[in-house]
């Protein structure tokens, strides 16, 4: 039966995407060969969208991400909510990287809102691309729902905090610190990591804020029960 045709050679495509970049090549044909066989076939051309992304062919792999969520869900078809989330934030990445940001933010709240909100890499995308489209407080509002989610994810936190580092502003950079840290469950730790990137926002922010990021440190790592020595460390580095 074609189905069975269409798995195999989404399968063998897999097998050898796994194989390391040398077999990249052969693995698109593999998934360009169940497409032909099924054009509307979700897996077959999610697989295929990610193969062309990888080999830069962003439009035609756009393409491939739009059919992939035309596919009906369910019936035995394998192909689900959690497949058409990824589709959605992959194909938003490939229009952000053709300059289509506005177009990708639209995904991205697709992909978030089709995972009730849950998806950690749909909401990121979606601050970093508001960043960009000059939107800084939806974008704030996506680095926190992002750390909610994740607590330790570093890249939000740092895009996060760069909003404010980038206009200069202590001030503005200090509050939001706390207002993240305040948005993480009570029960999570604090790690030393976490004054870390606030010393790198600091210190990167703007002339004279390194002297002044000394002694508010301190004071913030006594506050969240680090070794107040890891970041003085840092600061002398």
């Amino acid at each position: 039966p074609v189905s069975q045709r269409v798995e195999g050679w989404v399968n063998l495509g897999v097998l050898l995407r796994a194989k390391g970049p040398t077999f990249s090549e052969a693995a698109l044909q593999c998934y360009r060969q169940a497409v032909a066989l099924q054009p509307g076939a979700a897996a077959a051309n999610y697989n295929l969208g990610i193969a062309l992304q990888e080999q830069g062919m962003l439009e035609e792999s756009a393409a491939a991400f739009a059919r992939a969520l035309q596919a009906p869900v369910g019936g035995g078809s394998g192909w689900g909510r959690r497949g058409r989330v990824d589709a959605y934030v992959n194909m938003g990445v490939s229009l952000q990287y053709q300059g289509r940001v506005g177009d990708a933010a639209n995904l991205y709240r697709a992909a978030f809102n089709e995972s009730n909100s849950t998806d950690v890499d749909a909401v990121l995308n979606l601050g970093n691309a508001l960043r960009i489209l000059g939107e800084p407080e939806e974008a704030m509002q996506a680095f926190l729902w992002t750390v909610r989610l994740n607590p330790f994810h570093l890249e939000a936190w740092i895009l996060g905090l760069n909003l404010f580092a980038e206009k200069g502003s202590l001030t503005e950079a200090e509050s939001t610190f706390g207002l993240i840290l305040n948005s993480v469950p009570k029960e999570v730790p604090r790690p030393a990591v976490l004054v870390h990137m606030y010393a790198y926002v600091l210190l990167n922010s703007g002339e004279g804020h390194c002297e002044q990021a000394s002694p508010l440190l301190s004071g913030m790592a006594l506050r969240q029960g680090d070794e107040a020595e890891l970041v003085t460390q840092t600061l002398h580095a």
